[in-house]
């Protein structure tokens, strides 16, 4: 009976006295509530206390030690750990698809990202960002049908970055960053994450960076496709390099001058794309103006091969906008060239590569700079901080009247200027957009968007005998982590 009380009294009070962080402290609060709570007369168990408490004292030091060399190490694995994430969901209805009559859909997509960062130093990290990208909802079916449901989209989860970032070589001037990881340069006219997209764009490459005062190069090369050995001429390594160099010259003037390659490495009769291109802007504030009037070029020109054929291509783009008090008005002027003729030995039609073309060209996501000449009038309304809208009108034309008509995502969609007895209409002008968009911080961790965008037949379309107005609507919701 007695080694049974002194047993269950040991263990409800070292529950209690458990409590306590410190080691030490903890095992001499254990053994001085043993020895108070010990019966008269019962030697044999004022020994065992009177051993417990000498014990204590010898050893408590060397426990405590431990357990301060267990916290620091508990502390020192996850000091530099950040895990944060993003949720977004979209409702977005397109009406009279195609420009098509009755033609019309409606789907629900969902993002979800985790993502876990472990700081080693100031200018080193560890990243990886988990990501579930599902599209639920009513798809129009055939070969219209421009999305996935859930039961039958395989692979919704997901890496979409995993690199090692280390900046720490020529005092913190000079870095590499190895793995899967967005890469975005310039307006992202031809390399970009699409983040509009509901799983966005990764590349997985390697970069070296040099950062040092106003100047920022950067030399990287991706993998996009790796190649299949038994079918060599349908899946083959396709990479994905380039040099970016971009400077402050003076508060309002920055310089980017780059060069980009894309190669079929097994095939480059195939395709061996060479980029050379220019942007200057006056945006030098993360990507803002310091005065009231903002403004940038570029342009670009294309050299190599593609389907064994030259590559002479081109393409230039100027936006500029003066804001006053709270609005800001602007226009935009694109241009990309296109193919005269298909027989010849020349391509003429401007590859967009790997853009971000929804930032552009109209949010109807009907243009891509390719073949095209677009005009573009807006005005952005801020109300306060924490809300601005958005209003455009875009004119849209073929450059040249007999390469195809691209849209945002470089597909043709020659179709849609295309009549039911197979005649390809030889207008130019496309269609005109209205555009609108409202954006609103609810809270620090709650951004809400929504977008209606209007498309109205021109000459091409009508000439094709289309029957109706195109129109995309959406609302967004951007929870944050």
């Amino acid at each position: 009976m007695k080694t049974v009380y002194l047993k269950r009294l040991f263990e409800k009070e070292c529950i209690e006295a458990g409590k306590l962080k410190h080691g030490y402290i903890k095992q001499m609060c254990i053994a001085f509530i043993m020895s108070v709570k010990l019966k008269k007369g019962e030697n044999s168990m004022k020994k065992t206390a009177v051993y417990f408490i000498l014990g204590n004292i010898l050893f408590a030091p060397i426990w405590s030690q431990e357990t301060a060399k267990q916290e620091a190490v508990k502390q020192e694995s996850t000091e530099g750990i950040k895990i944060n994430g993003l949720f977004r969901t979209r409702p977005q209805m397109l009406n009279n698809n195609g420009f098509e009559k009755n033609k019309e859909y409606d789907f629900i997509e969902q993002k979800t990202q985790l993502n876990i960062t472990n700081t080693f130093s100031e200018k080193s990290k560890i990243k990886i960002v988990i990501q579930d990208s599902r599209i639920i909802g009513k798809l129009a079916s055939g070969p219209d049908q421009t999305g996935v449901n859930t039961a039958v989209e395989k692979e919704a989860l997901d890496i979409r970055e995993a690199y090692f970032d280390y900046n720490e070589m020529l005092g913190g001037a000079l870095g590499i960053q190895l793995g899967r990881q967005l890469i975005t340069y310039g307006d992202q006219r031809l390399v970009g994450a699409f983040e509009w997209s509901n799983t966005g764009r990764s590349f997985d490459a390697l970069r070296i960076k040099y950062n040092k005062g106003a100047e920022s190069l950067q030399l990287f090369s991706a993998l996009m496709q790796e190649g299949n050995d038994s079918a060599p001429t349908v899946n083959e390594n396709i990479t994905f390099s380039g040099i970016y160099n971009s400077f402050t010259v003076a508060p309002f003037l920055m310089t980017d001058i780059y060069y980009l390659n894309k190669n079929y490495n097994d095939h480059p009769g195939v395709l061996n794309l060479h980029t050379a291109g220019v942007r200057l802007t006056n945006k030098t504030n993360k990507g803002k103006s310091d005065s009231m009037v903002d403004w940038s070029m570029e342009g670009a020109y294309q050299t190599g091969k593609d389907n064994y054929k030259d590559i002479a291509a081109y393409a230039g783009a100027v936006t500029g906008g003066v804001k006053i008090a709270f609005v800001r008005i602007g226009a935009e002027f694109d241009i990309a060239s296109g193919d005269k003729d298909s027989a010849d030995k020349k391509m003429e039609t401007f590859n967009n590569l790997y853009p971000t073309n929804h930032a552009h060209y109209g949010h109807a996501d009907l243009m891509s700079w390719r073949n095209m000449l677009g005009y573009s009038v807006n005005t952005t309304f801020f109300a306060g901080e924490n809300l601005k809208i958005i209003a455009a009108f875009w004119m849209m034309n073929k450059l040249t009247e007999k390469d195809d008509w691209y849209n945002a995502g470089s597909a043709s969609v020659k179709s849609f200027i295309t009549s039911k007895n197979g005649v390809v209409s030889k207008e130019k002008t496309l269609y005109n957009e209205i555009d609108l968009t409202v954006d609103y911080k609810a809270l620090s961790y709650l951004n809400l968007q929504a977008g209606f965008y209007y498309a109205m037949r021109s000459a091409a379309l009508k000439d094709a005998g289309k029957s109706a107005d195109f129109s995309y609507s959406y609302l967004m919701s951007t929870v944050t982590f």
